[in-house]
């Protein structure tokens, strides 16, 4: 329990549990990977599927039902889940403190 309390405090924004079937795309793979999202967040994802560790550091997921493709980095990785941050999320964090950090200089 202080375990899960501690991982939640350094995240960014909420996570919640959920049950949603989605597909794993990469050019090195022969075809997409069907795995589960088990929890999902604005900026990420935990994920279950079998051979996790094989995954490449980034690629794309699908939600069943949606069309948006999102590129995933991968941030920690067991046999059979993998953590992901949605890689937008962080181009958008990184854009706003980039504004944050020009408009204190020209203050």
């Amino acid at each position: 329990m202080a375990k899960d309390t501690a991982e939640s405090e350094r995240r960014r924004s909420q996570r919640r549990s959920v049950y949603l079937k989605a597909s794993i795309s990469h050019a090195t793979l022969s075809e997409d990977l069907l795995c589960t999202v088990r929890e999902i967040s604005q900026d990420g994802a935990r994920l279950e599927l079998p051979h996790a560790r094989d995954l490449p550091l980034a690629f794309l997921l699908r939600l069943d039902g949606e069309t948006e493709l999102r590129l995933c980095t991968t941030a920690w990785r067991s046999d059979n889940r993998v953590g992901v941050e949605f890689s937008q999320a962080i181009i958008e964090r990184n854009a706003v403190s980039r504004i944050a950090v020009l408009n204190f200089h020209m203050a």
